[in-house]
């Protein structure tokens, strides 16, 4: 096997506990969310900070669900500069934890410039990639299927290991997974033949039907694999990072991370990387999960209204009650 331009020389053995690192993607904007978020906490705050759920804001509670495994200080934030009068009190008093973003440009260069820091302080780090506008169901199997994650990390060190889930309605909107070989011959582990983005619907019902599972976007693996995926897809991305870590000594000052972001458009890290990548990737099945991606109103009201009525969110009634107004007035002005 060819050695990794980012792997670092064995220094001797250290416990896996202590490499194991996370990066909680919550720099996005949040803008289809943003009607839903001003009527929940009466301001534009991202939906990363918003309390959509009665479990708490999305970041505070990927937080707590990601410190099942990862030790609470190994855990680094994506953010945008813009949003930091949103930040929750636990982020405002550990700012050793930021890694704040001048703007917004897309999850490639936010996974990066974590990736970076990571690798600045652990060379030798397995890395758990987490977006926090996700639900799931039951917590015990998202926890195993990390566990298991990080397990197939450490044995198969050049792959990015993806969690999939079943999906039980179509979706056009998220990325796809087709699996093939599964790897050791049984368990929840396998090789992907093909990863399709944000199909067409037609296209997304096929491969629903065909099996193919739907990517979370949570992914682990070692921080030199995710390096060397950046480095063969987006190698003028990685490039200029590398030359503000070069200059600096560190992931680039503030300064140089502006001049950076400014010369650089949206880059989408599953279409530009993954996708490309498959044979670099290997799936986990996440079964026993009804699994959400919180970025869509119509997918957290559909949630919601699966909750029994004493789980849902205070909210949500008084945003029944206005949506129920807004049609009978619409329905009055139809008729007049």
């Amino acid at each position: 096997m060819k050695a990794s331009r980012f792997q670092p020389k064995a220094t001797g053995s250290t416990g896996i506990d202590r490499n194991r690192w996370a990066i909680v993607l919550a720099g996005g904007d949040g803008v289809r969310l943003r009607e839903l978020s001003r009527f929940i906490n009466g301001d534009d705050r991202p939906k990363q900070f918003c309390t959509l759920l009665r479990s708490g804001n999305l970041v505070e509670t990927t937080r707590q669900r990601v410190k099942a495994s990862v030790r609470a200080e190994h855990i680094l934030y994506s953010l945008t500069e813009s949003h930091r009068r949103f930040f929750p009190g636990f982020l405002k008093d550990s700012p050793s934890q930021q890694v704040v973003q001048p703007c917004n440009r897309g999850t490639a260069p936010a996974i990066l410039s974590s990736l970076l820091e990571v690798a600045r302080r652990d060379p030798r780090a397995l890395v758990a990639v987490l977006p926090c506008d996700h639900y799931f169901s039951d917590q015990r199997p998202f926890f195993e299927s990390l566990e298991r994650a990080f397990d197939l990390a450490t044995s198969n060190s050049e792959s990015v290991i993806l969690l999939g889930v079943p999906q039980l309605r179509v979706e056009s909107g998220y990325g796809w997974i087709e699996t093939g070989e599964r790897m050791g011959g049984t368990g929840d582990a396998y090789r992907i033949d093909a990863f399709n983005e944000k199909p067409a619907q037609e296209m997304a019902e096929q491969l629903m039907r065909r099996g193919a599972l739907v990517n979370t976007f949570a992914m682990v693996g070692n921080v030199h694999a995710f390096l060397e995926l950046v480095a063969e897809m987006t190698p003028g991305l990685l490039r200029r990072f590398l030359l503000a870590q070069e200059a600096h000594g560190d992931s680039g000052k503030p300064k140089d991370l502006e001049f950076i972001y400014s010369a650089i458009g949206a880059v989408d890290f599953s279409s530009s990387i993954l996708a490309p990548s498959s044979e670099r990737l290997i799936a986990i099945r996440l079964d026993g999960v009804d699994w959400t991606d919180l970025g869509d109103p119509r997918r957290v009201i559909e949630l919601i209204l699966r909750m029994k009525i004493q789980e849902r969110p205070d909210w949500f009634a008084e945003w029944q009650d206005r949506k129920s107004e807004l049609s009978l007035v619409s329905t009055e002005k139809h008729i007049k």
